[in-house]
């Protein structure tokens, strides 16, 4: 900056004032743009004018790596006074550079700083020019920050990714093309969730909307998105009533396993297969994924089995009958290591499952499967032991159960009925203070 532009700024008295009032203050000066915005210091701006306008909503993570992205770039220019203008495409390529080279953080990171730092700038000036080469290794989809840094940071099971790759695709296809970061906004998820409410149950539209804000947080955090969401439509599902099958039927299902005479290409055979998967599935209640992975020296001789859940990762005690366990020991040989080897894809276990069904003459259907079967070892459990379901299920929420699991139509069906209201000889009880009518006796009670 010129000497007699440094003279015209000293004039106006700047100090002791903010840079928006600064700003002000020069746009009414009849002097040039440099002059103008060199008076924005890049720290100051930040500090009294972005962080209160453009971040007061943004969770503190973000507010934390804004701040440190300032700071960098200060050190690495080596001017505590560094002013807006200073901010230049060149200087922030170099800056990047110096993030790599000094192992300050790899390519994605240093990107992220210069993102941050330019969009400071653009606001605070509007004079600066993007630099493609400075973001063509950041994703730009929300497909490709999927695929390339949740999943990495995230320790998803299988079916995770899966359900979270069709909330993608829906977003996709309902935008009629790859959901870019920048498109993320209260109002195009809203959109979206408003377009579903004609063709998917809320169940479908809820777990939907929940993929793709985790996606979207995810971003946010690590500073990808500066935006995070804020006003998010509800979606509000009813509470499905848990259904659960009775002994008798339990029993057909038993029954229908004998009149299955092949063999699995391992080397069991399907009828003994079934009968010992469900023996073990009602006694102890476990999850189809546990069942599969179950391991016969995972079973004391007493029935006494500890594993560690697959969902939650937590420990779980659970026992199983003596006639489960000879139940089990009917489908050895061949030898091997999981109980319930299954041979096939888990497509065809279904397959398998629904054919069962059909021989016990049970409906069959989505909610006819392994989760119902865990519901049944539930209620008849809640049934003899109130209460003990939680336990029984591997929850660490009490109510879990009772909410998703139980079948009140089975568990609580001796429940007690108030008194009859046509039989006369049924007086009312007088309470302890009154007279039995609700008004107060003569020592005073109500």
């Amino acid at each position: 900056m010129s000497r007699a532009n440094d003279e015209s700024l000293s004039a106006l008295d700047l100090k002791g004032v903010t840079p928006a009032e600064g700003a002000e203050r020069l746009t009414r000066r009849t002097i040039s743009q440099d002059d103008r915005t060199a008076c924005l210091l890049l720290q100051s701006y930040y500090e009294q004018v972005f962080l209160p306008k453009h971040l007061a909503n943004c969770a503190p993570k973000v507010v934390r790596s804004y701040a440190y992205s300032v700071d960098l770039f200060i050190f690495f220019c080596r001017r505590q006074h560094l002013t807006l203008v200073e901010v230049t495409a060149e200087r922030l390529e170099a800056f990047a550079n110096w993030v790599i080279a000094t192992k300050r953080g790899k390519k994605v990171t240093a990107a992220t700083h210069v993102k941050r730092l330019r969009r400071i700038a653009n606001i605070g000036l509007g004079i600066l020019k993007e630099s493609p080469s400075l973001d063509e290794n950041l994703p730009n989809s929300l497909r490709e920050f999927f695929e390339d840094i949740y999943v990495r940071d995230r320790p998803l099971r299988p079916q995770s990714v899966r359900q979270l790759r069709m909330s993608i695709n829906a977003v996709n296809k309902w935008h009629g093309r790859p959901a870019l970061l920048s498109d993320l906004s209260d109002d195009f998820l809203n959109r979206w969730l408003v377009s579903m409410e004609t063709k998917w149950a809320p169940k479908t539209i809820r777990r939907r909307r929940g993929d793709i804000l985790s996606v979207w947080r995810h971003a946010v955090v690590r500073g990808v998105v500066e935006i995070p969401p804020l006003w998010i439509r509800k979606i509000k599902v009813p509470q499905p009533v848990p259904e659960a099958w009775t002994l008798g039927e339990l029993r057909m299902i038993l029954m229908a396993t004998k009149r299955l005479p092949r063999w699995f290409p391992n080397g069991i055979q399907q009828g003994q297969f079934w009968a010992a998967f469900v023996h073990t599935a009602y006694d102890t209640g476990l999850r189809q994924g546990d069942l599969l992975s179950l391991r016969r020296k995972q079973i004391a001789a007493d029935g006494r089995l500890t594993i560690v859940q697959s969902k939650t990762l937590q420990g779980h005690v659970c026992r199983v009958r003596p006639d489960t366990l000879a139940a089990i020991d009917a489908i050895f040989p061949p030898a091997r290591s999981l109980i319930f080897a299954w041979p096939y894809c888990r497509e065809v276990f279904y397959t398998h499952w629904r054919k069962l069904l059909m021989l016990a003459g049970l409906p069959t259907g989505r909610h006819q499967g392994m989760q119902k079967l865990r519901r049944t070892s539930a209620t008849h459990l809640e049934r003899v032991a109130p209460g003990y379901a939680t336990v029984h299920l591997g929850h660490r929420s009490a109510d879990l159960a009772k909410r998703h699991y139980i079948d009140a139509s089975i568990a609580y069906r001796q429940r007690p009925l108030p008194p009859p209201v046509d039989d006369e000889s049924t007086a009312d009880a007088p309470s302890p203070a009154g007279n039995g009518n609700g008004k107060p006796t003569e020592e005073g009670g109500v």
